[in-house]
């Protein structure tokens, strides 16, 4: 192949998270339902496991970066994964 130029490797990616809660109880049947009723920032939840499995495995914690109800994965290499919310041993 005449001047073959190398692509540029992938970007690392990140993988943002926000955690809401709403009231117990509470039932929607759209997301638009969702976040009429527990999209304000009071409802924002921290203390919540995530977890991301793949090309590479991370952990994060929700409000341990100190923004509230937020995890952000960062620098991660290209490729597939999941996203795994922990259940917590109190629910």
């Amino acid at each position: 192949v005449l001047n073959y130029v190398k692509p540029p490797a992938p970007k690392p990616a990140t993988i943002n998270v926000t955690k809401y809660t709403c009231e117990p109880g509470f039932e929607a049947v759209y997301f638009a339902d969702f976040l009429a009723n527990c999209g304000e920032a009071t409802s924002l939840t921290n203390g919540v496991t995530f977890r991301v499995s793949g090309a590479a495995v991370q952990k994060r914690v929700t409000g341990a970066s100190g923004q509230k109800g937020k995890a952000s994965f960062t620098q991660l290499p290209a490729g597939s994964y999941a996203l795994k919310e922990e259940m917590p041993s109190t629910a």
